[in-house]
C-alpha cells in the first residue's frame, strides 16, 4: 500500500510580491537552475527575517543533494517562523530519506496542525504510516489526500483513489455477509466477518460501535472498552461511547476510570440536557468509591510512553484521565492535552481560529484578506457543514462590500 513520499513543493511567488531576489530565485528554481537560485538567495539571507529565504535556500540545497544545509536552513526558517510548515515537511523529508520514520512522522504532524489542507503532507503521512503496517492511520491519512488534492487527474489520486475504492469494496462485500450471519443469529460468526471488514477498510465508526456493543451484551466488558475507544479513536463525535466506557467500567468495578469517562462525557458539551442529570449522579456515585490508594500516576506515565511511540489518541486518553484524577503536572498536563488535540483535530481548532480572524479582519475594514480566509475555511470545512454555510455566505457579503466601495471610487 507504501509509495514513495514527496518532496516539499516551493510555494509560488504571490501576486504583488517586491522581492525582486526572491522572484529572479523562484524563476531559476523552476528552470533548475538550482546552484543560480541559491546564489541570489544567499546575498540576501541575512536581511531577512520572515524564515522565507532559509526556506528556500534548504529546499535548493536538499536539489543539489546537500541534505546537512538543508536541514540546517529549514531548522534556521522555523527559528525564525514557527509556523512554516513547509521546512517542517522538508525535515521530515529529510528524515525519511535517512530511514528514521518515527522523527519523520513527527515533523509532519507538526506541519499537518499548521496546514492541514496540505496533500504532500497528508500523503507523505499515509506513506509512512503504511510502512509502518500501521493500517488505520494510513488509510486515513490517504483520503485526507484525497480530500485535498487538487492534481485530481494526477497519478498519485488515480492511484489513491483506486485502492481506496479497493478497500472500500471489499469491506461493503464482508459487511454483507456480517450482517446476513447475524440475521440467521449466528452472532459470533458475524462478527468475525466485521472484524474481515475493518481489516480491509478501518474507517468504520459505526461497524466498530455494533462490535462493542454485541461484546457488552455478551458481557465482554474488555473487548466492548476496547472497539468503544476504537469507535472514539475514528469519529470523535461518538461522545455517547464515552457513556457506554464508562458503564463498561462500572460493570468492572473499575469506578476511577468509569468516573473519568462520566465526567468527560459531561465536559464535552456546553450546555447539559436534563437527560445528563442521571449519569451526573452515577458519575458522582463512581467519584465516591475511588480508592484513596489509586495509582494515578499510571495514567499520566502510560500517556508520555503512548505519546513517544506517537500513539497520540491513546496519549490524549490518558492525559485527561490523569488531569481528572490528579492535579500532580497539571500544566504539563494541560498543555500536552492542548498540544495532542491541535495534532489530532487540526481543522477543527484552525476553523475556530479562522472564523473569529475573519470577523476581527471584517471589522477592520481588511475585506479582500478576510475573502482569502474565507477560501481556506470553505477548504478545511466538511462538505454541507455549518461553518461551510457560514464561510460562503460570509464571503460573498465581503465581495459585495468590495464591489460597493470599488463603485464608490469611480463616481
Amino acid at each position: 500500500m507504501s509509495g514513495d513520499i514527496k518532496e516539499a513543493k516551493l510555494e509560488p511567488i504571490k501576486d504583488g510580491q517586491t522581492d525582486d531576489k526572491l522572484r529572479t530565485a523562484f524563476l531559476l528554481y523552476e528552470s533548475k537552475s538550482y546552484s543560480k537560485a541559491l546564489n541570489v538567495l544567499l546575498a540576501g539571507f541575512e536581511t531577512d527575517k520572515t524564515g522565507i529565504y532559509a526556506n528556500f535556500i534548504g529546499d535548493c540545497y536538499q536539489k543539489l543533494g546537500s541534505l546537512g544545509d538543508a536541514v540546517h536552513f529549514w531548522q534556521k526558517a522555523i527559528s525564525l517562523n514557527p509556523t512554516c510548515y513547509q521546512a517542517f515537511l522538508g525535515l521530515g523529508n529529510a528524515m525519511y530519506s535517512q530511514n528514521n520514520i518515527k522523527q519523520a512522522l513527527i515533523y509532519w504532524h507538526i506541519a499537518l496542525s499548521i496546514c492541514p489542507e496540505n496533500a504532500q503532507i497528508n500523503y507523505n503521512l499515509a506513506t509512512a504510516y503504511s510502512r509502518r503496517d500501521e493500517r488505520l492511520p494510513a488509510i486515513y491519512y490517504y483520503e485526507k489526500f484525497l480530500k485535498y488534492c487538487q492534481d485530481v487527474n494526477g497519478k498519485d489520486y488515480k492511484y489513491v483513489t483506486k485502492m481506496i475504492s479497493s478497500l472500500r469494496q471489499k469491506a461493503i462485500a464482508l459487511l454483507k455477509k456480517a450482517s446476513d450471519a447475524i440475521k440467521a443469529d449466528n452472532i459470533n460468526i458475524g462478527v468475525q466477518y466485521y472484524i474481515k471488514a475493518l481489516h480491509n477498510y478501518p474507517i468504520l465508526p459505526k461497524v466498530v460501535q455494533n462490535i462493542a456493543k454485541i461484546f457488552a451484551y455478551d458481557r465482554n466488558f474488555d473487548k466492548a472498552i476496547e472497539y468503544y475507544k476504537f469507535a472514539l479513536k475514528l469519529d470523535n463525535k461518538l461522545k455517547v461511547c464515552m457513556v457506554d466506557i464508562a458503564q463498561a467500567y462500572m460493570a468492572k468495578k473499575e469506578y476511577e476510570l468509569a468516573y473519568c469517562y462520566f465526567t468527560r462525557f459531561l465536559n464535552s458539551y456546553n450546555k447539559k440536557a436534563s437527560s445528563f442529570d442521571e449519569i451526573e449522579r452515577i458519575a458522582a456515585y463512581a467519584k465516591s468509591k475511588i480508592r484513596n490508594d489509586y495509582d494515578s500516576i499510571k495514567h499520566f506515565n502510560m500517556a508520555v510512553e503512548f505519546e513517544n511511540n506517537l500513539k497520540y489518541k491513546e496519549a490524549l486518553d490518558e492525559y485527561e484521565n490523569f488531569r481528572l484524577l490528579s492535579d500532580v503536572n497539571a500544566e504539563r498536563v494541560t498543555e500536552s492535552i492542548k498540544k495532542l488535540k491541535l495534532i489530532l483535530f487540526p481543522e477543527k481548532i484552525i476553523i475556530k481560529q479562522l472564523v473569529e480572524k475573519i470577523e476581527e479582519f471584517s471589522y477592520n475594514s481588511k475585506y479582500e484578506e478576510a475573502v482569502a480566509l474565507c477560501d481556506r475555511l470553505i477548504i478545511l470545512s466538511v462538505l454541507n457543514s455549518q461553518e461551510f454555510y457560514w464561510a460562503n455566505k460570509k464571503k460573498q457579503e465581503l465581495k459585495y462590500t468590495l464591489f460597493r466601495l470599488n463603485e464608490g471610487k469611480k463616481h
